[in-house]
């Protein structure tokens, strides 16, 4: 079950429903979006982490959650305190305005109340959402704490996303404003601002640069509304624009971000975003409105009913409705080219990729004798955990092995119930769970506040899973992504590791073709006849490839340490005396003339290049290569910034095609000043790169539009 925590405030709603009567409601950006996510996905833990009092409103405002299916688990109750409370009226135009009540707000305490319990009652969520406002109403010393206290809690969870929903009048000061929306997208996966929002931060106007200026604070991914111009969507380097679908008659669109908030997160969930490996295109449904207007058609985003509504004065059945008529989705699949949308400003695709090499590592340097040997498999996480679900290690019959899962705590225990499995031929399942004081005295002390649950089967020559490790190490070296189902509970299935074969039950086969088609891992847990089957369905995209272009001896360093991670790495040169294999062991050495390298080396597959050849005219070929060929996505190249503009005016226009994709001098800045520190440099960056790190800035080879440079403003 996915889990998401949304933060923030809900109040009290009242707006006039006849002469003498009003409506109540329950509303607020983040519970709002809480409803619509949860009315998307309702397979999902929806949970609202907010604060409230204990008078009747507040009560009555927990029974509306509960209607709606969020779990108030996380809501803490301030005693004394009260919920804020807005009025809605409307002028002789029909225009909307708001009154509020929210300076008593009891929501206001949500993180003086979350300080007080232990912050790892976040973790595990997939989701972690929420907004600007969420952190205005705090004070400006716990908006600070917040932030940092959900940078803590980053490598626990999925992903943290943020809406800016700027209100100024909540702010003491805009640049109080500014300050504090720049730090908090500095911990943001996903950030989901509006046109005007992204406008009153940054300063201008237009869509691309905004996403741009997001992207150079460290966002990666970004749905950007446009009104009735729809939305922009970027990830990474690829962006597309969704058009808004068609609403008559709609005058309030009060919500609406909310309600895209809430299913475009819900669409994410389900996996079908992958913005990386194509085009992204607008499905069904998004949203209907139900307010009528002026007899005006609108094209946007509009929310259907403002969430948890309930009326204090009598109520149309038109509007009862409307509450179950919500449909709001979004349905984003990887395709060729768009049709319900604009694909624009293309960037070199990123190829999937994954980070994770134990499978390459063992299949690698596992013994060639026909030793006997035991699989060990991480298929379910909790918690902080050294390595996660899909994590492997062979364990030999002598005692040695080969990778690791817990970083040396478990290792000594797994190995006494790996001999278990060798001397009985049979696999099994454990479980290790190394949270709170019990570990301590009764387990194996190693304080890791984590559970994992281990399959462990033996894998010698011959054996099931050592045919399913081999036939997953054939796809993904020719760089196709594939998928292996550990099984390590059940009464009809042998535990045991298994290619994605049609021989599998249906219920397997059936996941495992989903995971291959949305690209994402996922945990089988079904029963069928009281009978009970529990599986892991990993989705195995290639590991890393480079394209090393220089064979000198500084690039030795390089290749060893990408090799050292498990990496694909393919070095070329147009020097006989440089390109020699045994400078490289475990790399595919070719010799290439530089003008030909396209036709040498199959470009495509590769996830990033080095241009590193010392030689001006070399590195210029190469880097002409890679610009007419549109890829990879990641083009580095070694060289101070004068070289950089001799090797741009050698390219001429071509060099436009490298805008979104250099980077120069290539490596992050440790200060290196050894061979094996500056190849520590370049390989940390790629590997940022690969992880989704969008703070890793491009080179003005070629100029963008936008001065890398200038400073944000934000």
């Amino acid at each position: 079950m996915r889990r998401v925590i949304c933060i923030g405030e809900c109040m009290v709603e009242l707006r006039a429903a006849g002469a003498d009567a009003f409506a109540r409601a329950y509303a607020g950006d983040a519970y709002n979006t809480a409803v619509y996510l949860k009315r998307s996905l309702p397979d999902a833990q929806v949970q609202f982490l907010t604060a409230t009092g204990d008078d009747a409103l507040s009560r009555a405002m927990r029974e509306v959650w509960r209607a709606e299916g969020i779990d108030g688990s996380l809501a803490f109750t301030a005693g004394g305190g009260s919920p804020g409370l807005y009025l809605i009226e409307n002028d002789a135009r029909g225009e909307r305005r708001f009154h509020y009540w929210r300076s008593n707000s009891a929501a206001r305490r949500w993180f003086e109340l979350l300080e007080d319990q232990d912050e790892t009652v976040l973790w595990g969520a997939d989701v972690i959402y929420l907004s600007g406002i969420s952190l205005a109403i705090l004070s400006p010393a716990e908006r600070a704490r917040a932030i940092e206290l959900l940078r803590r809690a980053r490598p626990h969870i999925g992903r943290i996303a943020f809406d800016p929903n700027v209100r100024l009048a909540l702010w003491e000061t805009a640049q109080a404003a500014v300050a504090t929306i720049e730090n908090a997208l500095s911990i943001a996966d996903v950030a989901l601002p509006s046109r005007e929002d992204a406008r009153l931060l940054l300063g201008v106007d237009d869509p691309i640069e905004q996403i741009d200026r997001l992207q150079r604070i460290g966002v990666r991914e970004i749905a950007l509304t446009l009104g009735a111009d729809g939305c922009l969507i970027a990830d990474g380097d690829v962006r597309a624009r969704l058009p808004a679908p068609h609403v008559a008659s709609i005058t309030d669109t009060s919500g609406a971000g909310d309600a895209f908030n809430g299913a475009y997160l819900a669409t994410r969930l389900r996996g079908r975003f992958c913005g990386g490996c194509g085009a992204i295109r607008a499905g069904r449904g998004i949203a209907r409105g139900r307010a009528r207007g002026r007899g005006r058609a609108k094209i946007g985003f509009t929310s259907v009913n403002r969430a948890g509504s309930r009326a204090v004065g009598p109520r149309s059945s038109h509007e009862s409705a409307a509450n179950f008529a919500y449909t709001l989705g979004l349905n984003f699949e990887t395709m060729p080219g768009m049709h319900n949308g604009m694909l624009i400003g293309v960037r070199a695709p990123r190829l999937d990729v994954r980070l994770d090499t134990s499978l390459e590592m063992l299949l690698e340097r596992a013994p060639a004798a026909q030793i006997s040997r035991v699989l060990a498999t991480v298929v379910a996480t909790a918690g902080s955990t050294y390595r996660k679900p899909g994590a492997r290690m062979l364990i030999m019959a002598d005692g040695s092995s080969l990778g690791l899962l817990s970083g040396g705590c478990l290792e000594a225990d797994l190995k006494l119930h790996a001999q278990e499995v060798l001397d009985r031929g049979i696999p099994r399942a454990i479980e290790y769970d190394m949270r709170g004081p019990d570990d301590i005295l009764f387990g194996i002390g190693a304080g890791c506040e984590g559970a994992m649950r281990v399959l462990l089967e033996p894998a010698g020559p011959g054996s099931p899973a050592a045919a399913a490790l081999a036939a997953a190490g054939r796809a993904t070296r020719a760089g196709r992504p594939t998928a292996l189902v550990s099984v390590h509970e059940s009464a009809d299935v042998p535990l045991g590791t298994y290619d994605a074969a049609p021989s599998l039950p249906s219920m397997l086969s059936h996941a495992a073709a989903r995971s291959l088609d949305e690209g994402t891992s996922r945990a089988m847990n079904w029963e069928e006849g009281g009978r009970r089957t529990r599986a892991f369905v990993q989705f195995l995209a290639p590991p890393p490839h480079v394209l090393i272009c220089g064979a000198g001896p500084d690039a030795q360093p390089v290749v060893s340490a990408a090799r050292a991670l498990g990496w694909r790495v393919s070095v070329v040169d147009h020097r006989p005396a440089y390109a020699v294999a045994a400078n490289f062991p475990g790399a595919e050495v070719k010799l290439c003339d530089p003008r030909s390298l396209r036709s040498v080396v199959a470009v495509e597959r590769c996830h990033a290049a080095v241009v590193m050849s010392h030689h001006l005219p070399s590195d210029a070929s190469y880097l002409r290569e890679l610009a007419l060929a549109g890829v990879p996505a990641y083009v580095g190249l070694l060289g101070p910034e004068a070289r950089r503009s001799r090797l741009a005016q050698e390219l001429g226009p071509v060099a436009e095609e490298l805008r979104f994709r250099m980077r120069g001098p290539v490596g992050i800045d440790i200060g290196a000043v050894t061979p094996e520190g500056i190849a520590l440099a370049i390989v940390s960056q790629i590997h940022a790169w690969l992880a989704g790190r969008s703070d890793v800035e491009r080179s003005t080879l070629a100029q963008p539009s936008i001065p890398l440079a200038q400073p944000s403003m934000l």
